[in-house]
């Protein structure tokens, strides 16, 4: 059964956030002196930066949500973030995260298949991270796509071109957000 452990504030979330690091280079922070604040946001204002969705991780989801709504909290309209405990399973549920990139604007990084579901059901504003004025020597690692590139999978491909569109060394520009959710990459979830 699922419940709440704990809400975290806004001004909580955004301070951890500032302290997030790159994956394979600790001491370099993306967001220490990014703009980072929650936010409404139409869909058609942001873009993902994935190609594909897994079946599975579209009906987590939706039964996440279904859950949460359940106990007064819509995932798509977080005023910070939940931790929440699902029959031992913990995790940190944040909302979805846009990074603005000078060159293509904002760009969805994380929450895509809540998203991915939001579109599905004709949502269209929901409430994300957003961060604005990142550090430009640690741009996202992929560039963006369109929504309707993006394609169901049963499960993850394992060919990295149906992942995403990466930049060069994408592992060096990978963000590590296992502070926020309590994840972590998974081997060969992104290009070497």
């Amino acid at each position: 059964m699922l419940h709440i452990e704990k809400t975290i504030s806004a001004a909580q979330l955004i301070d951890t956030m500032h302290q997030i690091p790159l994956l394979q280079d600790k001491n370099t922070l993306p967001y220490a002196n990014a703009d980072i604040s929650l936010e409404h946001m139409a869909m058609e204002d942001f873009v993902p930066t994935t190609l594909y969705v897994v079946k599975n991780g579209l009906r987590v989801q939706r039964s996440l949500r279904k859950d949460l709504l359940g106990l007064g909290h819509d995932p798509l309209n977080l005023d910070g973030a939940l931790h929440v405990n699902n029959d031992g399973y913990r995790v940190g549920i944040v909302p979805p995260i846009v990074e603005d990139d000078p060159e293509f604007g904002p760009m969805l990084i994380d929450g895509a298949h809540r998203v991915y579901n939001a579109r599905l059901i004709g949502t269209e504003v929901i409430k994300v991270l957003r961060i604005k004025n990142s550090l430009s020597e640690a741009p996202v690692y992929a560039f963006p796509n369109q929504w309707d590139e993006v394609l169901e999978y049963n499960e993850a491909p394992t060919n990295p071109k149906l992942k995403k569109n990466y930049r060069d060394n994408p592992r060096s520009l990978y963000r590590d957000f296992s502070a926020l959710n309590g994840s972590s990459i998974r081997e060969g979830s992104i290009a070497s």
